[in-house]
């Protein structure tokens, strides 16, 4: 009885359950927009189109990853332990991320002109590259290392509110680029939302570049880079594979498929945003943490598994209802994505223990096994089985991560308990 009381009391008066439940609720809200935007997009657009569009995004994702550079993740971690002056390293970053977007746009217009745009995914592309500048001055990361949840949760559902609106607009296969417009503007307004928000409670901060401050975060940030890189590859990558090796006729279903579990990430990145600066300053003392980590494992792998087994029964009627009889051959796709969400939610807190304890280049060597598993199954996988085997990659994939991100955490736990 005494251990319900307890584990109840965790639950409504845990300062991190709170702060995940808040994030939650914004992010919720933005993702079932965001939802209903997809739906409409692949529904107007028809699978070939809305592969294109699909196709257009993943290049973005992996350009818009050399902006970011896998500064949030230390910044904070160094605001989060007094290591840095916060406006200063604003500020610093604000700048530095502003000269790589101007960069990568001259780039990408460059390709783009020089390669034709009748192409749709060339004009997608190039119409996408004011993301670079939108993601460059967003104040996301100092909020939540001062873990100011509810200007986040808000500027999650302006972004995503603008995008349906975008969506609403499309009414053909050849309409895309609305939905592009729509999406760059809605991440225009966040960034200014944030902007103020930071602003009205830390003054205002001008965009320089101090390079000894930059130069250091970068040496730390490589590891953190190269993680997401390869999480992006764990994630995205079937999406480039099907299209090299002249699938991307199903991408769009695929695609249509795996929106049914990236529709929980709200919740898993409003877990990790929320326990990231508190396990930051739990460092070096694991046992400051240990119970909360338990519970929070326990919580979230029951949470997602239910999840995952009812859009395992329900797959076949779900994307039809979603998305219209021409998506019904994906059921066969989320039947075995939908193992993917207990995974991922057992090694969610797990994967915030390694980095807040400083072990990003255990977490790159973690996800490096995991892209690489994802990598050579598709290669093996796509050519017989086309989507399916992406399907299957995927779910290996999470597989060799768990058990990595579970193997580190221990190992941390060990290392702390010995000290």
């Amino acid at each position: 009885m005494k251990s319900q009381f307890r584990f109840s009391a965790f639950l409504f008066s845990n300062r991190l359950v709170r702060n995940i439940f808040s994030l939650s609720l914004g992010e919720l809200s933005a993702r079932a927009i965001q939802v209903l935007a997809i739906i409409i997009l692949a529904r107007r657009l028809g699978s070939e189109s809305f592969g294109y569009f699909v196709l257009a995004t993943t290049i973005t994702t992996y350009l818009l990853l050399i902006v970011q550079q896998g500064l949030d993740t230390i910044a904070i971690r160094c605001v989060s332990q007094k290591q840095f002056d916060l406006p200063d390293v604003v500020a610093s970053i604000l700048g530095f991320r502003l000269v790589v977007a101007a960069m990568l746009t001259a780039g990408v217009f460059l390709y783009a002109f020089m390669l034709g745009l009748h192409n749709a995914v060339n004009v997608l592309l190039l119409i996408m590259s004011a993301l670079y500048f939108t993601n460059a001055f967003s104040l996301r990361w100092p909020l939540l290392a001062e873990e100011k949840m509810t200007p986040l949760a808000l500027a999650s559902f302006m972004s995503q509110f603008c995008f349906f609106s975008g969506a609403l607009l499309v009414v053909n296969h050849s309409q895309a680029p609305l939905a592009a417009i729509a999406q760059i503007i809605g991440e225009a307004l966040a960034a200014v939302y944030l902007w103020w928000a930071f602003n009205s409670r830390y003054g205002h901060v001008r965009p320089h570049i101090n390079v000894l401050l930059i130069g250091r975060l970068l040496s730390e940030t490589w590891p953190v880079f190269v993680s997401v890189l390869l999480g992006t590859m764990m994630y995205n990558f079937d999406i480039i594979a099907l299209n090299l090796m002249n699938r991307t006729a199903e991408i769009g279903v695929y695609a249509a498929s795996y929106r049914c579990i990236t529709v929980f990430s709200p919740f898993l990145l409003a877990i990790q945003s929320s326990i990231y600066p508190e396990f930051s300053r739990a460092w070096p003392d694991f046992l400051r943490i240990r119970r909360t980590a338990i519970n929070l494992s326990l919580i979230s792998f029951v949470t997602f598994g239910a999840a995952g087994l009812l859009l395992y029964a329900l797959a076949g009627p779900i994307l039809v209802l979603l998305y219209g009889e021409e998506f019904r051959s994906g059921a066969q796709y989320l039947q075995v994505l939908s193992w993917i969400l207990p995974i991922q939610g057992l090694r969610t807190i797990s994967r915030q223990i390694v980095y807040a304890w400083r072990q990003q280049r255990v977490d790159t060597v973690n996800l490096a096994l995991a892209a690489i598993t994802n990598v050579v199954f598709d290669i093996l996988l796509i050519p017989e089985f086309g989507a399916l085997g992406c399907a299957f990659s995927s779910l290996a994939a999470e597989v060799v991560f768990l058990f990595a991100c579970l193997r580190s955490a221990y190992a941390v736990s060990r290392t702390s308990a010995s000290r």
